[in-house]
């Protein structure tokens, strides 16, 4: 045992087998990935005293403190784990990226559909989906739901894209 009491070995082989348990069933339910799975795996056997696993802990809660105001992140928590603290993050995709994906999705379907009137006619509740939770959606919407070309929705689209330039 070590004179420094931060530097006390710690019963880590109990502690380590929960964690691991603890992962694996986040891995089997598809919360992590492969990578992440395997780095928080070395993370939990790289510990070596209760110091370490508290240094963990509290970069977990620095990163958490640091990113709760940041504009976009709509779900942040830090996942409690025994040895390694986990930090989740999703970040709500801004309007830019959110019409790009909702243009190439569109694209995807005329190509599948064939580019016909029909099919952005059916596509248009996709188109509003895309605006769900931005500012003046319900208007965007119904422009949206008018449509019969994807050159219209691209016309809507970088509509409301540009007044929103001009303010940031």
């Amino acid at each position: 045992m070590s004179d420094n009491p931060g530097q006390t070995p710690i019963p880590l082989q109990r502690e380590r087998e929960h964690t691991v348990k603890l992962l694996i069933d986040h891995y089997a339910a598809d919360n992590l990935t492969v990578e992440e799975f395997e780095g928080r795996l070395d993370s939990a056997y790289a510990a070596a005293t209760r110091a370490d696993l508290d240094t963990l802990r509290q970069h977990a809660e620095a990163v958490f403190d640091a990113m709760k105001d940041v504009e976009g992140v709509i779900d942040l928590h830090v996942e409690p784990q025994v040895l390694v603290p986990q930090i989740v993050v999703r970040v709500r995709p801004d309007a830019t990226e959110r019409f790009t994906i909702a243009l190439e999705h569109a694209r995807l379907a005329l190509r599948l559909q064939g580019d016909t009137r029909r099919t952005m006619i059916e596509f248009r509740k996709h188109l509003g989906w895309y605006t769900k939770g931005l500012p003046h959606a319900s208007e965007l919407r119904k422009r949206l739901f008018q449509v019969e070309s994807i050159t219209e929705a691209e016309g809507i689209f970088g509509d409301y894209l540009c007044p929103m330039a001009q303010v940031a």
